[in-house]
């Protein structure tokens, strides 16, 4: 008897909408898009996320109820520290004495993770570790939540790490000796991550996203919420009065992204060569051409789905518009 083909389905649950996408990988672990969706968000608050995973369920018809979800804002805490050098062993044994040291909340109260990194470039005495800290009532509520729609998770994951999974997997042939700048831009938060070739060496999540994009608009062109959207979705080029009204969010944006530069730039020693971006505002027809300009390094968006087969029910059209906002869920489905 055949086996079954390996499956992963991943569930982005942002702000502003819900994205799904299902893969299916060959016997050379290769994925193809077998499944895609994303519905939009109609108010706030569990009872809406619920509405809306239903809805799309209802659409996308997925073949597993196992599915990977990820976690993210205040209740999530990512630091990267570095502690004299132990064995993997004597660093399970320490974790959680050296986790109450960065995590701003009580220790009982989260779950803990971490991975060890490089060795400290400063102090060969030293090691560099990724820890990772979500609250325990976070957890337990998107658990429950996915249970209440007949789903069950098999991997909870961070935001910023799915983005990194995803854009790795979609550009193999990035220079590992360069320090890559990827800027997620979402609905309620716009994430930085920098890594020097596969390894992740810095995350910061911006208050400053999509939506304060739409709230610029709405103020300077004197339009409601959702005429702005439709504006800013819909934005052509030589469109240019209409992106000069979104300057002075953009610039509020980019002062927050060099600041995350220059901390990076005093931590590691190495400036960022490349920036990459994503997410529902990255294909306004300018703001690559900005973001060059003003943070003086070559900025360009990258297409999550671009080295990914599509299979023969996924309709190309239908996945143009939402590429840009796929990295998170195509990064969770890659995971398996």
């Amino acid at each position: 008897m055949a086996s079954k083909p390996k499956l992963g389905v991943g569930i982005d649950i942002g702000g502003f909408s819900i994205k799904l996408v299902e893969l299916t990988f060959d016997k050379q672990d290769k994925p193809t898009l077998t499944n895609v969706g994303t519905c939009q968000l109609k108010g706030e608050g569990q009872s809406s996320v619920r509405d809306g995973l239903k809805e799309l369920l209802n659409a996308a018809k997925i073949s597993t109820n196992e599915v990977n979800i990820s976690l993210s804002g205040p209740s999530v805490v990512v630091r990267y520290i570095q502690i004299p050098k132990m064995t993997d062993e004597e660093l399970k044994g320490a974790i959680r004495f050296e986790a109450e040291k960065y995590i701003p909340f009580n220790i009982n109260d989260v779950i803990l993770d971490f991975q060890s990194l490089a060795s400290s470039q400063e102090d060969a005495k030293k090691m560099c570790v990724l820890l990772v800290a979500a609250k325990k009532d976070l957890v337990e509520s998107k658990i429950a939540l996915l249970q209440e729609v007949g789903l069950a998770p098999k991997i909870i994951d961070i935001d910023s790490f799915c983005v990194v999974n995803s854009f790795i997997f979609s550009n193999p042939g990035i220079d590992k000796n360069k320090d890559t700048a990827i800027l997620d831009i979402g609905s309620v938060f716009s994430e930085i991550n920098i890594i020097r070739g596969n390894e992740p060496h810095f995350t910061r999540s911006i208050q400053i996203a999509g939506r304060d994009i739409t709230s610029t608009i709405s103020e300077n062109l004197k339009l409601d919420i959702k005429s702005a959207s439709e504006v800013k979705h819909n934005l052509q080029e030589g469109q240019d009065d209409v992106f000069e009204h979104m300057k002075p969010i953009l610039f509020e944006l980019v002062s927050e992204i060099r600041l995350s530069f220059s901390y990076y730039e005093n931590q590691f020693g190495s400036a960022v060569d490349q920036v990459y971006i994503t997410g529902g505002s990255a294909k306004l027809s300018r703001l690559p051409e900005f973001l060059t300009e003003n943070l003086g390094v070559k900025t360009q968006r990258w297409d999550p789905l671009g080295p990914i087969m599509m299979g023969p029910n996924v309709k190309r059209e239908v996945i143009e518009n939402m590429r840009d906002q796929l990295a998170t869920s195509v990064g969770l489905a890659l995971r398996g």
